[in-house]
């Protein structure tokens, strides 16, 4: 019901004013649970499959480049791989921009005509 009330509220902003506020991973998984039901329940109705990361990636079409935010996290927020680039380019897209870090950058390098351009990466 306080999402309801903060909906105008930037999302980054809200999850940090109520993540910062949990005591114990119970109150954690609560918080979390909050923002991902709403979610997943709407992509019941929309008829998506797997988990709420995949379906920007069930949407590209040929030519389109996946765009992805993780606030500017490099250590933590390590969201994109080779495998994640594979899947992508193995659907005829063209690359990858992340706000974020990005793990087995060497792994990109070997997806020919795969462009990628993420904050930061490790190699393994």
């Amino acid at each position: 019901m306080f999402l309801e009330m903060e909906r105008k509220k930037d999302i980054k902003t809200i999850i940090h004013k109520y993540y910062t506020r949990c005591r114990n991973m119970e109150e954690l998984e609560k918080v979390i649970s909050l923002f991902n039901d709403p979610l997943n329940n709407l992509g019941k109705e929309e008829g998506r499959v797997g988990s709420s990361n995949s379906w920007p990636i069930d949407m590209l079409q040929e030519r389109d480049v996946y765009l992805a935010d993780s606030y500017g996290k490099v250590i933590d927020g390590m969201l994109i791989g080779e495998n994640l680039g594979n899947s992508i380019s193995a659907k005829y897209k063209d690359g990858v921009v992340f706000d974020g870090g990005a793990h087995n950058m060497e792994g990109f390098s070997e997806i020919e005509g795969f462009n990628v351009f993420v904050r930061g990466g490790v190699t393994k």
